[in-house]
C-alpha cells in the first residue's frame, strides 16, 4: 500500500477505536506522523503526512514539502469521518539530504523572553549542518536546542530524522 493509503487506515482505525465518529464523543486524541516508502535503487521517496513536512536540503538550499493539514483522529462527528491523504513523489540525487521533525522541536520555548525556536532557526540549522556526518548533525541538534532551551523545562517529544539516499 502507499502511504497515503496507510495513513488513512491508521486513521480510520484510530477514530473507530477512540469512538471519535460517535456523536458525543468525549474522547479528543490523535496524532501528527509522517510515513516515507524509501526506493534508493529508483532514487525516489514517496511520502505522506498529516502536518509533518520534509525538509530537502540540495547543497545549501532548502525545499520544504508539506503534507496534508489534517491531523489523524482529532475530529469530532460523523461528517468529519472520511477524508484522504495525498502522496508526494520526491526524486533524490546526490548529496541531497533529507529531514524530517516533529513540531515539539520547533516550539521548544527558550530564552529569557520564551519565543520558540522557530522552524526558521530549523532550516538555517540544516543549511550550516547539512555537509556533516550524521552523528556530527546530531550533536549539533542536539546543543542547539539545549542551548536554547537554558534552563526551561521540555514541552514536547523531540523528533529530528535526517537521512540521505
Amino acid at each position: 500500500d502507499t502511504p497515503a493509503k496507510i495513513l488513512h487506515a491508521l486513521d480510520q482505525k484510530l477514530r473507530k477505536h477512540l469512538k471519535l465518529n460517535n456523536e458525543g464523543s468525549l474522547s479528543y486524541d490523535g496524532l501528527e506522523i509522517a510515513l516515507l516508502h524509501c526506493y534508493p535503487e529508483k532514487k525516489e521517496i514517496v511520502f505522506s503526512s498529516s502536518r509533518i513536512p520534509v525538509f530537502e536540503c540540495d547543497n545549501g538550499q532548502i525545499n520544504i514539502f508539506k503534507g496534508d493539514k489534517h491531523k489523524i483522529g482529532f475530529r469530532l462527528g460523523k461528517n468529519k469521518e472520511n477524508i484522504s491523504f495525498s502522496n508526494i513523489h520526491l526524486k533524490s540525487k546526490k548529496n541531497l539530504v533529507y529531514y524530517i521533525s516533529t513540531d515539539g522541536y520547533y516550539h521548544q520555548d527558550g530564552t529569557e523572553n520564551s519565543y520558540p525556536f522557530g522552524k526558521k532557526k530549523l532550516e538555517q540549522l540544516i543549511i550550516e549542518t547539512h555537509n556533516l556526518t550524521m552523528s556530527e548533525q546530531r550533536k549539533v541538534f542536539e546543543k542547539k536546542i539545549n542551548d536554547y532551551m537554558k534552563n526551561k523545562n521540555q514541552r514536547d517529544d523531540f523528533t529530528v530524522v535526517a537521512f540521505k539516499l
